[in-house]
Order: structure tokens, then C-alpha cells, then sequence
């Protein structure tokens, strides 16, 4: 279990690192507001005696003098400046979300001992967007200053006080203006702590937040409220108010599941802020702060936990089909050719043969006579022929054999194409290779769950929450449901490799219909895939033609899996007839499981019902299967180029 008491001095230990971040900008941004005041005594001291001596003016024109005598030394900051302002505030929230990326991951790894997704940090536009916006902040309260100084400046004049009641007065306001200088930076630094940090959340699949107040923070009625409480992220406002510094750390549902949450903690550190408030004579505040108001929320965001509440069960999204390719293979090959991966099949069997140890090329002489009894010379002429076929003699071979100039020359020339060939086929099995769901993707994946934890699980998917169905004799739908989906052990798919579904109930009801054995069952199952290949049965017949294969319909099931996964695609789904096809038993997740034994007969027979088939040909976009909102689902479809060879 994470100590809760060690995550709350985590995030004070961070705390006292970006207060260092803001006190360093503070001191900078009251440097130049000091040295902008020095400035305007030095010439107030020259020039008020003067503007003294002229009496008979109206305030207006007391006004228009004094602007004229002193304007631009009545700004705190410099306009010809904007740029260097901009940098310091650049420089401040940069340090700041790196700061803030590097907490939200102590603390992810804190709960879970798993690699982390790398940290993109927040976009430069947005940093630039915030510096700015902060630098005009630093204007206008340059401005205020301008305004309140020429008032005080005309005060004086008009009640004949001293210069040196005038600079006391101007100094009160410069102090103001220095107040508000560093509120600003301690509101920007707290925000961009945090928005880094619900950034590093979201790109490791974590949507909730714990709120905490910070150790050092003097408690308002506001964060009091919220401290220990369990928000979605994209549901809430942060900070709440100027100078808060309450921190946004990690949750999960699950981890408090599983005991990883600190429980008590939460409860004792909730009740001691508001021990704190009661001895002030406050209660916590539930309404709308400050900072909710000014974004205009017509309510606060609601808890789904808090101390003293059951674990939580996250509130699923509703999720639709993204219908938008995302890719999931960074070492994928999206213009490779049946051609070249048939070569890579062939180059496999060319390298296994190469290190077989019972060739005579990797044989010594008493190696090669123990085992076939003949002698030198045909020992010689084998791997003389063998040479001429492109293999390479291993170097006891060449130790007892001598060869001519020509031989040593091929042997030579068969080492740089196994190079080449070795490099060819390092490119393709990385693509091969490369997982579908990183340990991040599949945190939380269980082969059965609630339609809840599905839809969580599955969030962000192409096809969202659409359900899909798999019929078969209980012994398989009883493993299915169980021990999860193993696309691996259907290596003679019609279509490829891998676990076949349908989006309509009535293709897993034919299939549970005409399964071998008295028990059926029918599986309802989601999917988490990103990137599908969508195509059609005869493209799909025309693409296993490129991969001859033992089984029913002549293809090579594996190699057809392996094709497209070295495209980037992590599926497929043929939109004429409702079949998906996972690759990994971590993309599909069983939300329901029917034993159908009793209502074999009551089951549809797809494959010979002829208006289920005039359906599919009145509709090749696959509309009618996927059943949401009567639209056209799938909106890709890879084209294969003509230049291919299928």
C-alpha cells in the first residue's frame, strides 16, 4: 500500500522546490519594479518642486503636466521590454511542468511499480499562450500603478504635501503592485504544476485525481472542502483561488480495490483540515471558488469518492466508435509489400538452414564422417556446392578444408548479402514484434468484467463500447470466458490468425448453432483496438493468395497476421460481413457469457439465410452490422496500390 503520510511529503518536497521556482521569479519581477521606482524618485525629487512652484491649476491639467514631466517613468516596466518579460514567464512555467511531469510520475510509481508512458510535456503553444497572457497581467498592473502614482502625484500638488509624504505614498503602492506581482506568480507556478501533472496522468490512462491541500498552504474553506477528495480530472477547475496550492495527485478505482490506497490516511488528513477551520470559526465551503466562478460553472464538481464512502466505481464514459485509425506500431512498415514479406518468410528458412548444425558448412571434417560415413572429397564437394548456393562454411569447416581464390571470394560476397539480408530482416520482425498494448494500454485487463469496467477499460478504442459476439462449443466459450480470448491458437483463420467475432448476435449464434458436442454458449465481448485493418471478404481472398498455406481455403493464416501487424495494423474487421478479428488477448474483454445448449435449434442460421445475405450486399459499408445510429460506421479502408502484387 502507498503511505499516505510519505505521498503527502512527496508533494510537500515538490512544493518547497517550486516555491524556490516562484521566489527566484519574484525576485526578478520586484528587481525591476524596484529599479523602475528608484528611477521615478530620482526625477520626482527634481521635478515635483517644480510642478510645486506653477500654482492655479485644475486637476485635469495637473494630470496632463505630470504625464508630460514624468510619464514613462510612472510605468513599472518598460513597453519596448515585452519580449525579455515574456521569457521570464516562459522560463517559470517551463520549469514548472517539468517540475510538475516529474512528481505526477513518483507518484504514479508510487501506487505501481510499472514503466511510464514517456512525458510529452504541455505543447510550447500552450506555454507561450500562458506566458503571454501573464506578461499582460504584469502590464496592467504596471498601469494600475500609473494611474494610482499620477493621482497621488496630483493629491499632493493640490494639498501642498512634501515629496517625501508623496514617495511614502507612491512606495504603499508599489508595494501593492508588488503583491499582485507575486500572487500572479504563485497561481501561475501552482497551475502549471498541475496541468503537467493531469497531462502525465491522462497519458497513462489515469482520469481521477486526488485533490490534497499542501502542508504550507493557510487552509481556505474552498480546498478544505475538496482536500482528500476523488475528482474526474476533465470535470474540475485548478487551482481554485490566487496563491492556492493544493496539488492534484493520482487515482484509480482499482488501486483502492486492491488496498493500494492509504484509506485512513485520507480520513485522518481530511478531518485535520477541518479541525484547523473550526478553530478559526470556518466550515468548509462546498459553493463555487473564485476561480469556478470566473470560468462560469453552474456548479462544483461532484466527488465519485471520499473518505468514509465505499471504494469507488468510477462512473464509465459513454463511448462511441472513434472511427479513426490511431497507430500502435512505432516500428511499423505501412508501405510494405506482400513481395518483400514473402521474401522475409523465405529469408527465415534460408537462416534457419544456414545455422542448422547437421549442414556439412557447419560441420568439421570428423563431424561430417561421423555422420553420413563418407569421405573427404564429398565432404569438400558439399560444401563447395553449398558455397555456390550462398551459404557461409563455419570457421572449423574452413580449418579443415583448403579453398581456391574464387571460392574464398564467394564465401566473402555470401557474407555481405547474409549482412544485408540480416538487416532486412531485423527491420520486419521489429515490426512484427512490436506489441499491440504496451503494459500501460492492458493495466487493468481482465478476461471477463462488468460493462462497466469495459467501457473504462476499452475508452479511447475505434469501436468504443459496440459489442460483438463469439459462438462455440462450451469448452471453448467456457476458456474464452475465463482464461480470456487466445488469438494464437486459431492458426487456421479463414482470414488470418486470431480470435474471430461478429457485431451481429445472429453470426455468433450460427456458429454456437453448428459447434460440436450437445453444450454451446455464446460470448458478448468489447474490444480495445486502435488501428484496424477494415477490408472485405474477397480483398481479404485476394490478399491471402499472396500466402499459400495448408489451410482450408489455401492461405497461410500466420503469415497473414504477421503481414498486417508489420503494416501497423492491430486487427481487422471486414465491413461486408460483420467478422472482427483480434490479434491480442488483451483486446477483447467478455462483458457477457449465455449457455444457449437448451435453444440450439431457436438460433440463428446466418450462413443460410438468404435476406441476411442480400442485407450485406445491400449495404457493403457495413452499416447494417454495426447498428449505431444507422450510420455509415467505418470511414477507412485501406486501398492496396496497383503496383502490389495482390
Amino acid at each position: 500500500m502507498a503511505d499516505g503520510a510519505e505521498i503527502l511529503q512527496l508533494i510537500d518536497r515538490f512544493d518547497r522546490a517550486s516555491d524556490g521556482l516562484e521566489s527566484d521569479a519574484i525576485a526578478r519581477i520586484h528587481g525591476i519594479f524596484d529599479a523602475s521606482f528608484r528611477a521615478l524618485e530620482r526625477e520626482l525629487r527634481t521635478e515635483y518642486p517644480r510642478l510645486t512652484a506653477i500654482g492655479g491649476l485644475v486637476a485635469a491639467q495637473q494630470k496632463t503636466l505630470i504625464l508630460d514631466r514624468m510619464g514613462g517613468l510612472l510605468q513599472l516596466l518598460n513597453p519596448n521590454q515585452a519580449a525579455d518579460y515574456d521569457r521570464l514567464f516562459q522560463e517559470l512555467l517551463t520549469l514548472s511542468n517539468e517540475t510538475g511531469g516529474e512528481l505526477a510520475g513518483q507518484l504514479i510509481q508510487a501506487y505501481e511499480d510499472e514503466s511510464l508512458e514517456p512525458f510529452t510535456g504541455i505543447p510550447v503553444e500552450a506555454v507561450v499562450n500562458q506566458a503571454t497572457e501573464g506578461r499582460r497581467r504584469l502590464y496592467r498592473y504596471s498601469e494600475d500603478f500609473q494611474d494610482k502614482a499620477n493621482t497621488i502625484i496630483g493629491m499632493g500638488l493640490s494639498q501642498g504635501w512634501g515629496v517625501r509624504r508623496v514617495e511614502s505614498a507612491l512606495r504603499s503602492e508599489l508595494g501593492v503592485a508588488k503583491g499582485k506581482a507575486e500572487t500572479l506568480a504563485r497561481t501561475e507556478v501552482m497551475s502549471a504544476l498541475n496541468q503537467s501533472a493531469a497531462a502525465r496522468y491522462k497519458e497513462n490512462g489515469i482520469d481521477f485525481v486526488l485533490w490534497n491541500i499542501s502542508p504550507s498552504e493557510g487552509l481556505c474553506v474552498y480546498c478544505a472542502d475538496r482536500n482528500q477528495k476523488v475528482f474526474e480530472i476533465d470535470k474540475i477547475v485548478y487551482p481554485l483561488h490566487p496563491r492556492d496550492r493544493c496539488f492534484l495527485s493520482p487515482y484509480r478505482p482499482e488501486w483502492q480495490e486492491k488496498g493500494l490506497f492509504d484509506d485512513k490516511f485520507a480520513a485522518e488528513y481530511r478531518q485535520q483540515g477541518i479541525d484547523e477551520l473550526a478553530k478559526r470559526g470556518l466550515t468548509p465551503n462546498s459553493g463555487l471558488a473564485p476561480f469556478e466562478k470566473a470560468a462560469k460553472l453552474d456548479k462544483p464538481p461532484t466527488a465519485i469518492w471520499q473518505p468514509g464512502d465505499p471504494p469507488a466505481k468510477a462512473h464509465p464514459k459513454a463511448t462511441k466508435p472513434t472511427l479513426k485509425a490511431r497507430e500502435v506500431n512505432p516500428d511499423a512498415i505501412p508501405d510494405l509489400s506482400a513481395r518483400d514479406f514473402r521474401r522475409y518468410l523465405a529469408n527465415k528458412e534460408d537462416i534457419a538452414t544456414q545455422n542448422d548444425p547437421g549442414q556439412a558448412w557447419n560441420q568439421s571434417f570428423a563431424e561430417y564422417k561421423a555422420a553420413t560415413g563418407r569421405n573427404k572429397s564429398a565432404y569438400q564437394a558439399d560444401v563447395i556446392d553449398a558455397v555456390r548456393d550462398g551459404f557461409i562454411p563455419s570457421s572449423n569447416t574452413l580449418a579443415d578444408l583448403k579453398l581456391n581464390k574464387t571460392l574464398n571470394a564467394q564465401i566473402q560476397q555470401n557474407r555481405q548479402s547474409a549482412e544485408e539480408r540480416e538487416r532486412f530482416q531485423g527491420l520486419i520482425q521489429k515490426a512484427v514484434d512490436q506489441p499491440l498494448l504496451t503494459n500501460r494500454d492492458a493495466a487493468g485487463y481482465k478476461p471477463r468484467m462488468t460493462r462497466e469496467e469495459a467501457a473504462r477499460y476499452t475508452d479511447g478504442s475505434y469501436f468504443g463500447s459496440t459489442e460483438f459476439f463469439h459462438g462455440n462449443g462450451k469448452t471453448v466459450t467456457d476458456s474464452v470466458a475465463n482464461d480470456g480470448a487466445q488469438p494464437e491458437r486459431n492458426r487456421r483463420g479463414l482470414y488470418g490468425m486470431g480470435f474471430y467475432m461478429g457485431v451481429d448476435r445472429s453470426i455468433g449464434e450460427h456458429y454456437a448453432r453448428y459447434a460440436h458436442g450437445n453444450d454451446i454458449g455464446i460470448v458478448t465481448a468489447v474490444t480495445k483496438v486502435q488501428n484496424p485493418y477494415v477490408s472485405t471478404v474477397s480483398e481479404m481472398a485476394r490478399l491471402g493468395q499472396n500466402f499459400e498455406g495448408d489451410q482450408s481455403n489455401g492461405i497461410d493464416a500466420v503469415a497473414v497476421h504477421q503481414f498486417l501487424r508489420a503494416k501497423g495494423y492491430d486487427s481487422i474487421y471486414l465491413k461486408d460481413s460483420g467478422y472482427s478479428i483480434a490479434f491480442d488477448q488483451r483486446q477483447v474483454v467478455i462483458v457477457e457469457y449465455e449457455d444457449v445448449s437448451d435453444r440450439r435449434d431457436e438460433l440463428a442460421d446466418y450462413q443460410t439465410d438468404t435476406e441476411e445475405r442480400e442485407n450485406v450486399a445491400r449495404n457493403p459499408n457495413g452499416a447494417r452490422f454495426l447498428q449505431i445510429d444507422n450510420s455509415e460506421v467505418i470511414n477507412y479502408t485501406e486501398q492496396w496500390s496497383e503496383e502490389e502484387d495482390f
